[in-house]
C-alpha cells in the first residue's frame, strides 16, 4: 500500500456507507473491527474480515485513498 497515518492516530471516520439491511447488519460487525486494525496498523494494510470480503476490500481502498489524497494536500502545502 502507498501512505500511511502520520504520527499516532486514534479516529477513522466512516463518511458514507451502504445502508440496505444487509449492509448494516454486514458492516456494523466488520467496520468496528476494521477500524481497530487501520488504527493499530496506522495504514490502510488490513486483513480481510470473515463474511465480509467486499466490505474489508472497500474499506481498505477507500481509507487507501483517502491517505493517498491527504499526503499529496499536506506535500503541496508544504511546497
Amino acid at each position: 500500500f502507498g501512505h500511511r497515518l502520520a504520527g499516532h492516530r486514534h479516529h477513522v471516520a466512516v463518511l458514507q456507507a451502504p445502508s440496505d439491511r444487509k449492509s448494516l447488519r454486514i458492516n456494523g460487525s466488520a467496520v468496528p473491527v476494521l477500524t481497530a486494525q487501520a488504527i493499530e496498523v496506522q495504514g490502510a494494510d488490513l486483513d480481510i474480515v470473515s463474511g465480509a470480503t467486499y466490505t474489508s476490500r472497500t474499506y481498505a481502498d477507500s481509507l487507501q485513498s483517502a491517505l493517498d489524497q491527504a499526503a499529496l494536500a499536506q506535500e503541496a502545502a508544504g511546497s
